[in-house]
């Protein structure tokens, strides 16, 4: 109690001016500052300060009781004591007014409380009436919705499996004829494909019978001719020509029969190694020139270095002899000639020429066999499907090229992934 007081003194002190003058704006503050100012004074005596101080807490709270108790134990000290009985007698009869109010309250309460058992009472006994009743109509509701749902999943099951066996009849007719379908594309196929072979075999015959009597006659013609001791040297030696011509007419012939035959048997043997394609090119421009009726020029445009591809040599030779033989063979006048270059992803064969041409809508069927664009030309359609095959088997691929217009020009392409280059010797 001694350090409250010094503190409070202390406090009164620095705030003399504003309890006198100005008051505090938070009245919850300046309230409890009243009220310790007057417990401060009533502890030093000083009665009439703490009426004052008390007067002022009650101006902001003036229905504080403990502040009227405090404010009657002041008036009481300085000697007014009727003020302080009204004070008291004020309090007791707010006490008692309050009091009775709680009494008749908890009167009420009491009989509202009985009732209320009494009727929670009758409340129960309905509700447990309401509740047999309840479960009689749920037993009888419940009853009825089992058999019902017995009902229903017996012809759910009856229907299942009728369902079942309808899956079951058409998944086998949909097999039937599945079936049925198959082997009727079986059946279409190989009718297809005897009628493809008869027609084949037809038109092998029908080309075979002609080219191999054409030349044979000439052979044996020819041959009587010679055995005639009536002919001179020179016709001898000419007609030995036309003799060794149509011999190896009918050698090339059955040559690419044979070879054809071995390409559909998977019998061919392919042997790789690194070939100068530029060389070969080369040399067989240098034979085509030097050889045949026909004076054609055959012209090699070189690359300015030589190529060498991974290949088989001869399958190479033979596919760039028979493109150059169609080339000649179909052109009356001006040139053929063989162009090879290379691109980013690969080398380009060329061999163009100045002849006929080939109709566009015929593009892929000239590699077919034994098609041909005129029947009266020499030949029986063998030389572009053996150099498709043989194109094929050994990496590349060979195509006309469409927009070339003043002849025919068939383009042969293999990936550069196969080639090599060297500079030239």
């Amino acid at each position: 109690r001694f350090y409250l007081i010094v503190f409070l003194t202390f406090f009164t002190s620095s705030c003399q001016a504003t309890y006198a003058s100005e008051p505090v704006n938070d009245w919850y503050v300046e309230m409890l500052m009243h009220n310790a100012f007057s417990k401060y004074y009533i502890y030093n005596k000083d009665f009439k300060n703490a009426l004052f101080a008390i007067n002022r807490a009650l101006e902001i709270r003036p229905n504080n009781k403990s502040l009227h108790l405090r404010k009657s134990k002041i008036l009481a000290a300085l000697g007014q004591y009727e003020l302080s009985n009204e004070i008291l007698k004020k309090l007791y009869d707010e006490k008692r007014e309050e009091l009775d109010k709680n009494l008749s309250h908890d009167i009420d309460n009491l009989f509202l409380n009985e009732e209320m058992t009494s009727m929670k009472g009758h409340a129960a006994a309905l509700e447990i009436e309401r509740q047999k009743t309840i479960y009689e109509i749920s037993l009888i509701i419940g009853t009825i919705v089992f058999l019902i749902i017995v009902i229903m999943i017996y012809f759910h099951f009856r229907s299942e499996k009728a369902k079942e066996k309808l899956r079951m009849a058409r998944a086998e007719l949909l097999k039937d004829k599945r079936s049925l379908l198959k082997a009727k594309l079986l059946l279409e196929n190989a009718r297809n494909k005897t009628e493809e072979s008869n027609r084949l075999k037809s038109s092998f015959l029908a080309n075979m019978s002609h080219e191999i009597r054409t030349p044979l006659n000439s052979i044996v013609g020819f041959s009587e001719l010679i055995s005639s001791l009536t002919i001179d040297g020179s016709r001898q030696k000419k007609f030995a020509q036309i003799i060794k011509y149509n011999s190896s007419i009918l050698l090339n012939l059955i040559n690419n029969i044979l070879e054809l035959s071995r390409l559909d048997a998977g019998a061919m043997i392919f042997t790789f190694s690194d070939v100068n394609i530029s060389y070969e090119l080369s040399e067989l421009c240098y034979k085509f020139n030097n050889s045949g009726d026909k004076k054609i020029d055959v012209i090699h445009r070189r690359a300015e270095c030589d190529i060498n591809l991974k290949t088989d040599k001869y399958k190479f030779i033979q596919i760039i002899s028979l493109l150059l033989e169609n080339a000649i063979r179909f052109t009356e006048s001006g040139w053929v000639a063989i162009t090879e270059y290379k691109t980013a992803s690969s080398i380009i064969i060329s061999i163009k020429d100045t002849g006929c041409g080939i109709p566009i809508n015929k593009k892929e069927l000239i590699f077919e066999r034994f098609e041909k664009l005129n029947e009266f030309t020499q030949g029986v359609g063998l030389g572009l499907p053996i150099c498709r095959s043989l194109t094929e088997k050994t990496g590349g691929k060979i195509y006309l090229n469409e927009r070339y217009t003043a002849g025919a020009e068939f383009i042969i392409e293999y990936p550069i992934s196969e080639l090599a280059t060297q500079p030239l010797a």
